[in-house]
């Protein structure tokens, strides 16, 4: 089953992006951080490779939508719409996915992945619909002497 999941996660990246990490790479360096972090049981383990296969088949599939998208002749606010709901639906599916995390954890697990692995990011307010973080002169960290 773990196999053909990989091999479903390979060819929908391949497909759309041929300089994304393999996943299969990427999935062991995943659990190998948690685990160093966390120190996992062999159940722990496996019920969150499941969690990362299936939410990577799902953001691939969001991935290759968006693409499509922008390929699509139709009205700018028709765009706008259709490519905001793909990205809303991409935001809630991390959000589903450390909810589902955290469930497989115990108390002292979530404690230390709430601190370590996945500590809360800072709402950043200036930013608006696609924001160029390059040419923001608040994003850009002055260079240290």
């Amino acid at each position: 089953m773990r196999t053909i999941l990989l091999s479903l996660i390979l060819l929908v990246n391949h497909g759309f992006c041929l300089s994304q990490i393999n996943s299969a790479e990427s999935l062991e360096q995943w659990l190998n951080k948690l685990d160093s972090v966390l120190t996992l049981t062999e159940n722990q383990r496996i019920a969150l490779e499941g969690i990362y296969l299936k939410c990577e088949v799902e953001k691939s599939s969001i991935e290759l939508s968006l693409l499509e998208l922008q390929r699509e002749p139709m009205d700018p606010m028709e765009w706008e719409i259709k490519d905001n709901a793909l990205r809303k639906k991409k935001k809630d599916l991390s959000k589903e996915r450390e909810e589902r995390i955290l469930a497989e954890l115990n108390t002292e697990q979530q404690n230390i992945y709430i601190a370590k692995v996945s500590p809360n990011k800072p709402q950043v307010l200036h930013m608006g619909l696609k924001h160029d973080k390059i040419n923001c002169n608040i994003c850009v960290k002055p260079s240290t002497p």
